[in-house]
């Protein structure tokens, strides 16, 4: 075809979509007319009507009224004209399938009640179903309506109080149709037996489901003062031990933690398991060990207030790393005293070299210092709130990092009396001689200035000192003098000594 065929034939295209839109706009406008004439017919004086106002009209009139019938008529040929119409089914589907994504509305209720065929598309497609709320009373009617081909992904709250099922039905529909879930996220009640939620009442078999996320109330609602003793997180004993999943990948558990024995702790690809409590959840380090290598192609690990722990002697602990080569985001959390030895153990168990992206590490050591380092757009950074001085053997966490290039200082208790010997010694660390950049909070300048005179400031190109007492002598002033001479940024953020009591 010529360039010349071809702009005839484009231009006979949009020529003809012209007319067949002008075509139904006009279509439209007559059935608009003989709609307020056959309203006439039924209403005195009733030319101001509108389509809008013709639809509430027929629903609020008889319908076996010969009028009201033809008028309805009229109406659907209208709403078959609307531009909307002019869509591919396919198209309009993928259109909805962005509002279902919306789980705050009833989305899908509202645009089935748009008009007839709407509703026809909206009921008969289920791809538009394959997220169901079952406390919502119109999602639990399809899931037992739609052909049980479909996967789905099911979601449910047993501590909504505005649930419109009774959870007898929601398990009985989740274990009818359990060989077709792919995806199950449930939120378990507050203090109740667990024989009684869906953890007692798990089908047998999912073979289908590749996502799962437990949610517990339990860190939510455990004061400070009354926190359980951890092994009331590990959950035992209920029917979810005895369910096969074959190809569970994502495994979320959020308040609570289950045995990693499990089956269902085998070739997962993302886990997170986060307790939210002061109280870690202890397992073996074998039983741990053993996990990860159950999971050799595991990309993500999230462990917040549970890890291993070892009867062994440190001597006697060593064994060889378990590689994971596609590990990309590695997040720990412990916030427990002592949390540093877990933090070790799971370090020490991985073979690969941790990940140069979506990296956090934080604990709380036996003395009560708090220390995290972490990985961002900016590179790897430390953050240190010292207690009781810098813990000289932490070689075998910064060891297995790339360079540190920040650093954040804080004394824990800042309005004590501190020599800063931790901060002299976190900056003296062989592992935290490429430091570009310093963050230190309720320092005075002369702390800073002696110790960077002692050790020279090598690479840092940043200082950003927070909350420094006012200067009140030339000493201090002095002092500035020399950090903003040998360092090209220093910011400075003063306040009065008073305040940072």
């Amino acid at each position: 075809m010529t360039g010349q065929n071809h702009d005839d034939v484009a231009k006979a295209s949009s020529e003809t979509h012209r007319n067949d839109t002008e075509s139904r706009a006009l279509a439209r406008r007559d059935l608009e007319t003989r709609m307020i004439s056959q309203t006439s017919a039924v209403l005195t004086d009733f030319s101001w009507a509108t389509p809008a106002v013709i639809r509430t009209l027929i629903t609020s009139l008889p319908a076996g009224d010969p009028a009201i019938s033809m008028l309805a008529g009229l109406l659907s040929q209208h709403n078959a004209l609307a531009p909307i119409h002019t869509l591919p089914v396919e198209l309009f589907l993928v259109v909805l399938s962005y509002v279902v994504d919306d789980s705050n509305y009833a989305s899908l209720s509202r645009v089935g009640a748009v008009c007839t065929s709407w509703r026809r598309i909206v009921i008969s497609s289920p791809s538009l179903w394959i997220r169901m709320n079952l406390c919502k009373r119109v999602d639990f009617a399809l899931t037992l309506d739609f052909p049980r081909h479909v996967p789905i992904s099911v979601t449910f709250d047993e501590l909504s109080s505005s649930c419109a099922n009774t959870l007898p039905d929601v398990y009985a529909a989740i274990s009818d149709r359990a060989t077709h879930i792919a995806s199950l996220e449930f939120t378990l009640p507050y203090r109740s037996g667990l024989d009684t939620t869906l953890l007692g009442n798990f089908p047998s078999f999912l073979p289908l489901l590749h996502t799962l996320v437990i949610c517990s109330p339990n860190y939510l609602n455990v004061a400070p003062g009354e926190i359980a003793p951890g092994e009331s997180f590990l959950l035992r004993n209920t029917s979810i031990a005895n369910t096969t999943m074959p190809v569970l990948r994502k495994l979320r558990l959020i308040g609570m933690s289950l045995p990693f024995t499990l089956p269902l702790f085998r070739g997962l690809v993302d886990l997170c398991i986060t307790l939210g409590v002061k109280k870690s959840v202890l397992v073996d380090l074998g039983v741990f060990r053993d996990l990860l290598s159950a999971c050799p192609q595991l990309e993500s690990l999230a462990l917040d207030g549970v890890g291993p722990f070892s009867a062994e002697s440190e001597t006697n602990v060593a064994a060889l790393p378990i590689p994971l080569p596609k590990l990309k985001s590695f997040d720990l959390h412990y916030d427990t005293l002592g949390g540093a030895m877990c933090a070790k153990l799971v370090v020490e168990s991985i073979a690969t070299n941790l990940p140069t992206a979506d990296m956090l590490i934080a604990f709380r050591g036996l003395d009560d210092s708090w220390i995290s380092v972490e990985n961002d757009w900016s590179g790897f950074s430390i953050h240190f709130k010292d207690r009781s001085g810098w813990n000289p053997h932490m070689h075998w966490l910064l060891s297995r990092f790339p360079t540190i290039s920040e650093a954040e200082y804080s004394p824990s208790v800042r309005w004590l009396p501190n020599d800063f010997e931790g901060l002299s010694a976190m900056l003296a660390d062989p592992h935290l001689q490429q430091l570009e950049c310093l963050t230190t909070r309720y320092v005075p300048l002369g702390v800073v200035a002696t110790i960077l005179k002692n050790r020279g400031t090598g690479m840092l190109k940043q200082l950003i000192l927070y909350y420094v007492p006012m200067p009140g002598t030339e000493m201090d002033e002095g002092d500035l003098e020399f950090l903003k001479g040998q360092v090209g940024d220093v910011d400075v953020i003063f306040c009065h000594e008073d305040i940072m009591l």
